[in-house]
């Protein structure tokens, strides 16, 4: 005899007559293989569906034991009691998919055994994974609509009716008030941003979507609007463009164009075109001139960013113009003036220009102009220029040009307050608005009691490890971007507070004198009572 393992994974003893222990014999020693059937015998599984397998073998089935294989592989947990003749698949999956074996095998003799024929089993697609489609726009702001959409396909050679979508967050199961599939947040808040999947349960299978990362950005989006050419001044005639940007992304806007009102947007007007972000006016017209603004909104409750800062625009019928960019400027911003004149009797080569500002003749390009790459608030005033000809002044023009501070703000907080504890920790931190849109590298210098810090590192923040009586003072802050653009804060004193036993001495020494002449003045009043009964009491006597 030979031990060895056969191709279902069984070792047995193999006798020189081993055609019973062979699963491709359909008959041994008068006993018929064991009969393998499937309940339901007919029709597709699906996910979900139980499916029973019943091994069935010649003559009393209680001498039998039964064995289970799946893809020629052993399922172990068949061999342990009880042994049954049914081997139940619930709920089936995909994983089921497979060729069934059964082995029954004598109990009083386990070298006898015989194997069923097989059994496929195809185990359908009840539904697809589902899939979430994120927002149109990612992230969303601060009460803006979002809607995320389950998305899934039914398979339709089995009919399902008990459908239940679920939407999760960060694991915790939300409540929908939506058509089924959709999860809608109407105002969009801080909290609302996380990780989201969907979930589809049905016929027993729950299947989830990959996740989606929500971001929610706190605020209100800002536009910008920008002209181009970028003159305040133009002739009739010119063709302008205005451009509006909104802050972020830029997806799904629609864009709204106001002019001298932010009450009522306006329509398509003769010579204009709208084309979504740009307005553009081919023919400049006088009634072109006034105060342009847009707004950009999304989504179908039409959430609205803000609107942008004016554009001014000035069509003139007058000669000569001054042009110049949107007032007011701010420190840091490029300052182009140039001169234009308009006479169709004089040729452009022979126009020459003088340039001036408060009387102060101004140097100057032909064909740029006056140029100042970084204006400061000494920039500001009233400019002027001349346009000749020959020696004859075509005509002359002004603009009074406005420079406003880089910094709006400067706010220097200390924390924990202004009254430390000694021992505890500070810390200073500078905070600033600004007057434009542009973001160039800030320094930071802190100063206390108006020398500068020698440990100021040039960040927002100071700190202070450990206050104490060396450290107190008056504290302050100053920024600086570009040269010569600079603001300081407001002074913030910080001191050492007094521990409250110390506040209570302090009390104590305050009122102690007072305590003092109270406590004598009783005591030499009650002296002068006692002494006068003693008289009293001699005289008595």
């Amino acid at each position: 005899m030979l031990s060895v393992t056969d191709s279902y994974g069984q070792t047995d003893m193999v006798r020189q007559n081993c055609e019973r222990e062979r699963p491709d014999i359909a008959s041994t020693e008068g006993h018929q293989r064991p009969v393998l059937s499937r309940i339901p015998p007919e029709g597709d599984a699906f996910e979900g569906d139980t499916v029973t397998l019943v091994c069935q073998v010649e003559g009393n089935p209680e001498e039998w034991e039964y064995l289970w294989y799946k893809d020629r592989i052993l399922d172990r947990k068949t061999e342990t009691p009880p042994i049954n003749t049914s081997y139940i698949i619930s709920p089936a999956s995909l994983s089921d998919n497979g060729e069934y074996r059964c082995l029954a095998r004598r109990k009083d003799d386990r070298t006898t055994h015989y194997y069923s024929t097989s059994i496929g089993l195809q185990v359908s697609e009840l539904f697809t994974r589902p899939s979430m489609t994120a927002p149109l726009w990612n992230p969303v702001w601060e009460r803006e609509s979002f809607t995320l959409q389950c998305q899934v396909q039914l398979n339709n050679r089995r009919k399902v009716t008990d459908i239940r979508y679920l939407f999760i967050k960060d694991g915790k199961e939300l409540e929908s008030a939506g058509p089924p599939g959709n999860y809608t947040t109407p105002a969009a808040r801080a909290e609302d941003a996380g990780r989201y999947e969907c979930q589809l349960e049905a016929g027993g299978v729950r299947k989830a979507s990959d996740s989606v990362q929500v971001n929610v950005r706190a605020g209100v989006p800002r536009t910008t609007l920008t002209a181009e050419p970028p003159w305040g001044e133009m002739f009739v005639g010119e063709r302008v463009s205005l451009t509006c940007l909104v802050e972020g992304d830029s997806a799904g806007w629609k864009y709204f164009w106001y002019k001298d009102s932010q009450t009522t947007h306006l329509p398509q007007p003769e010579n204009s075109s709208d084309t979504g972000a740009r307005y553009t006016i081919s023919a400049a017209a006088v009634s072109h001139s006034g105060e342009y603004w847009c707004r950009a909104a999304r989504g179908a409750a039409y959430f609205h960013s803000d609107y942008s800062k004016a554009a001014r625009l000035k069509v003139s019928d007058a000669s000569v113009i001054l042009q110049t960019p949107p007032q007011p400027l701010t420190e840091g911003d490029k300052l182009t003036l140039l001169c234009r004149a308009r006479d169709t009797k004089v040729d452009p080569k022979h126009i020459t220009f003088e340039y001036y500002k408060n009387s102060e003749t101004l140097e100057f390009q032909p064909s740029t102009g006056v140029t100042i790459p970084a204006v400061m608030k000494k920039d500001a005033g009233l400019y002027k220029c001349f346009a000749y000809s020959k020696g004859r002044v075509l005509g002359e023009s002004e603009v009074e040009v406005s420079v406003r501070n880089f910094f709006a703000r400067v706010t220097l907080t200390a924390s924990p307050g202004p009254a430390v504890m000694e021992g505890e920790p500070v810390n200073l931190t500078c905070e600033v608005e600004r007057n434009t849109y542009l973001s160039p590298p800030v320094n930071y210098t802190f100063l206390r009691d108006g020398a500068p810090l020698a440990a100021s590192s040039g960040t927002a923040q100071y700190f202070i490890t450990a206050m104490n009586k060396t450290h107190t003072g008056r504290y302050s802050c100053t920024v600086e971007t570009w040269p010569g653009i600079r603001k300081q804060s407001a002074a913030v004193k910080i001191e050492l507070a007094n521990p409250w036993w110390r506040s209570i001495a302090i009390e104590v020494a305050r009122w102690t004198p007072f305590l003092i002449l109270l406590a004598a003045l009783a005591l030499f009043k009650c002296r002068n009572h006692r002494n006068a009964e003693e008289t009293h009491r001699t005289n008595t006597l």
